[in-house]
């Protein structure tokens, strides 16, 4: 007996509005990279280095603050937060924000709620303050933010429901980070990462990164997690005019011939849920630019 089917147009919805995401760059992208006056973790040397490479891979505008000796830290770096977030123009297309800190972290010794916070030299700021304006949607309901923490504590994160993507990727949790003692930092692991993902006009996830910062050095636990939203970050590379740059990470695919076309119908067995979803669009996301996807139909079987 064959399988009872039942559509589901609110899924097929859902399933058509990711597809349609493929590929789609953001109209805005922008960073704030930040490190303290007083830090001793060559924290200025990691900034110079993630601006480099959020600049001239990803053409994203980066924007570095510096959180001074004399200031009132946490209302500093709020103010400068929504600073660079009022810089978005058109709410209603899709943007990127970026927020990276380097420097020293822990857990303030006279805070009773035990929250992260980044530190330097008896001064902090509760992770919770600066969580708050990256978490608010009031106007940013098509802005997705991306957190990259090098520093201890960084991976000491709890899951959200918002509209929007927020995702983290992270030194790792608690003390098993120390910025002064590792040979080489999580930012430069990052930019070592990119570099070896690196493909003109091609475009890669967070996860693609997580998965290659695993790979290349075994000694070390970053962490990444999808905090909310039901599609992940895209970074798209920008074009080089570099004849010896590297080609297609599908070469034994190509390019279609033209003029003919190829039409293949796939059958893929989805869960009906928010990881469901994200697989899917994770699934449609690395498959060659030259291939168009459309979804059909969404349907559950017994």
């Amino acid at each position: 007996m064959r399988d009872q089917i039942r559509p589901l147009p609110f899924l097929t919805r859902d399933l058509q509005t990711l597809t349609a995401r493929r590929g789609l760059p953001y109209a805005q992208q922008s960073a704030l990279l930040v490190r303290w006056e007083t830090d001793k973790t060559n924290a200025q040397n990691d900034v110079a280095a993630m601006h480099n490479l959020l600049n001239t891979s990803f053409g994203i505008n980066c924007t570095n603050f510096i959180i001074q000796r004399a200031s009132h830290p946490a209302w500093v770096i709020a103010r400068k937060i929504l600073e660079v977030l009022k810089t978005y123009h058109s709410p209603q297309q899709p943007g990127l924000f970026i927020f990276y800190y380097a420097g020293h972290s822990g857990v303030p010794v006279d805070d009773a709620s035990e929250q992260f916070s980044l530190e330097s030299e008896g001064k902090y700021i509760l992770w919770s303050t600066i969580n708050e304006i990256l978490l608010s949607s009031e106007g940013n309901e098509n802005l997705d933010v991306l957190v990259i923490l090098d520093c201890p504590f960084g991976g000491e994160h709890r899951e959200y429901f918002l509209p929007r993507t927020v995702e983290i990727l992270a030194a790792g949790r608690g003390t098993l980070v120390s910025r002064n003692t590792t040979p080489i930092s999580f930012t430069q692991q990052i930019c070592h990462a990119v570099h070896s993902l690196k493909v003109d006009g091609q475009s890669i996830t967070i996860n693609d990164l997580f998965t290659t910062l695993q790979a290349r050095d075994s000694t070390s636990r970053p962490f990444h997690a999808t905090l909310s939203g039901d599609h992940p970050i895209v970074l798209k590379f920008q074009k080089s005019s570099n004849p010896s740059a590297r080609g297609s990470i599908w070469p034994t695919i190509g390019v279609l011939p033209t003029p003919s076309t190829q039409n293949v119908i796939v059958k893929l067995a989805v869960p009906n849920t928010t990881d469901g979803r994200l697989s899917f669009y994770q699934a449609i996301q690395e498959l060659p630019a030259n291939m168009e996807v459309d979804v059909l139909l969404a349907y559950e079987a017994d």
